[in-house]
This record gives structure tokens, sequence and C-alpha cells, in this order.
């Protein structure tokens, strides 16, 4: 939308600079100037696009990057977990073992 607004002004006062040929020498160069300003505000408007766009990829990379970490995360949660319940069971075989070698 700004770009093309910055557009449409550099147009209009392209325009007018031309089409206007009673105008002063200071008028057209007023005139020229405010062209050069418009077409200077739409290559930096351009290059604002330009950067938000890299910034929105790096910012989704990212992201995929972070959900794959929190993946892992979970697995890791779930063998931990998992490697709990194991050392639960053995650690109780082993007590009945002990209570059962301890009574002969």
């Amino acid at each position: 939308m700004l770009k093309k607004l910055v557009a449409l002004g550099a147009v209009t006062t392209m325009a007018l600079a031309t089409g206007c040929a009673s105008l002063s020498k200071d008028d057209q160069a007023t005139l020229n100037s405010a062209a050069q300003e418009a077409a200077q505000a739409q290559s930096a408007a351009s290059s604002a696009k330009t950067a938000a766009g890299a910034a929105m990829t790096k910012a989704t990379s990212a992201e995929g990057k972070a959900d794959d970490a929190y993946r892992k995360a979970e697995e890791a949660l779930m063998m931990a977990q998992e490697a709990m319940k194991k050392a639960e069971a053995s650690a109780e075989k082993a007590e009945r073992m002990l209570k059962k070698a301890s009574s002969k």
C-alpha cells in the first residue's frame, strides 16, 4: 500500500513537472527534487519490505526449530519416565529378594 502511494506520488510529481511548462525554474527544481525524494522513499520502502520478508523467513525457521526441539524434549521425557518405571520395578524386585533372603 505504501509502495503504491509513493509510486503514485512520484508519477504525479513527474507529470506535474513535465506538464507545467509555465512553472518557474525554481518551481521545476522543487518538483524535480520532490520526484527524487519520492523515488528514494519508494526504494527505502522496497528495502524495508525485503528486510521484513527476510526477518519473517528467519522467524518461521526458528519456530520450526523450536517445535522440533520441543518434540525431542517430549520424547526424552517419555523415555525418562519409562526408565523411572523400570528402575522402580527393579527396586521393588530387589527389595522383595532382600526380604526373602533375610527371612531365611
